[in-house]
């Protein structure tokens, strides 16, 4: 299977996804509509891409057959999955005061149902007072993904870092790394 067969396949699995006010751009001898350079099919046809180029035969139809069903081995049930979240996340949060020193009212915790299709994880979250969950509509990036239409009501996201920083400016490396 090429990338544009494995294209086809992934716009099969999920054809009830489209950008809004979108220009039209060629990738490969596909007509694909993006908006803004970055939007779901632009998005599928890269990784297709990637996937094609890097699973074999076998693993390709594993992943295609996984992508029409994410969901079809798992053996949690939602309650389950929140309790098993909770659990890690408050084992997490009390070990990192006591590593860091600092209070938990700048940890983050996630947002969205556990069991979502969408996963979102990003990099940092930077506020000045206190963190509360991933879905904050105080951060620009938070509503920059609402307005291209993604939401807590099916992804679910969470800071990498879980610490907020104080301030993004100025930073040159992930706080990580000092």
């Amino acid at each position: 299977m090429d990338a544009d067969e494995c294209f086809q396949a992934l716009i099969r699995c999920h054809a009830d996804h489209a950008c809004r006010n979108a220009t039209t751009q060629t990738a490969g001898n596909l007509g694909i509509t993006i908006m803004d350079g970055l939007c779901g099919p632009w998005i599928a046809y890269l990784f297709a891409q990637e996937a094609t180029r890097s699973l074999s035969q076998d693993e390709l139809a594993q992943l295609l057959e996984f992508l029409k069903a994410p969901k079809a081995g798992w053996s949690h049930t939602k309650e389950q999955l929140h309790q098993e979240v909770t659990e890690k996340l408050e084992n997490f949060y009390s070990t990192e005061v006591q590593v860091s020193g600092q209070g938990r009212d700048r940890l983050a915790g996630p947002g969205g149902p556990e069991d979502a299709d969408l996963g979102i994880i990003l990099h940092l979250q930077s506020e000045e007072d206190a963190i509360g969950n991933f879905w904050d509509p105080r951060s620009t990036t938070i509503r920059l993904l609402e307005e291209k239409g993604i939401s807590d009501e099916f992804t679910f996201g969470y800071d990498w870092h879980w610490r907020a920083e104080e301030t993004f400016h100025g930073r040159t490396t992930c706080p990580t790394k000092r």
